[in-house]
């Protein structure tokens, strides 16, 4: 019997599988998901293209950004991990804290952990790519209202 639970336990074996190695993951927070999608946004002071490669200018140098820039990444996690806590009651928890990230960030992506959401909302209404629109689409017109007035 579990002597947090009092639940009847079963005997397992074990098997030899691979052996624990590092792995890239994200805050939760970090994570934006429609359940069936996840996208994480990373800050870049340096010009990137789509795949998130730098670009250089003649002398190979990354050409520096006055502002940071935001794109967002699908990618494919994995089994949450994180640290057991006691919870109230004095049961144990595991939090999931962070996410394994198996496939879609680049390497040295520094990952927006606050206001994804005022992101992917700027994203949205720019016609960028989001969450909702992976592919992005029509800026939103702010006149569009405007404009079907004045024609009817």
């Amino acid at each position: 019997r579990c002597a947090q639970c009092g639940m009847n336990l079963t005997h397992s074996e074990t098997v030899a599988g691979k052996k624990p190695g590092r792995v890239l993951a994200v805050p939760r927070q970090a994570v934006l998901s429609t359940g069936s999608r996840h996208l994480v946004y990373v800050q870049w002071w340096v010009k990137r293209d789509q795949s998130g490669a730098t670009l250089r200018d003649e002398e190979g140098n990354p050409i520096q950004l006055e502002k940071p820039e935001y794109q967002g990444f699908e990618v494919v996690l994995g089994t949450p991990a994180g640290e057991w806590k006691k919870a109230s009651g004095g049961r144990m928890e595991n939090r999931g804290d962070y996410l394994p990230v198996i496939s879609g960030l680049p390497p040295g992506a520094h990952v927006v952990t606050h206001a994804q959401f005022l992101i992917d909302s700027q994203m949205e209404l720019t016609g960028k790519p989001s969450l909702l629109r992976s592919k992005g689409g029509a800026s939103a017109d702010p006149h569009a209202q405007h404009r079907k007035q004045q024609e009817g």
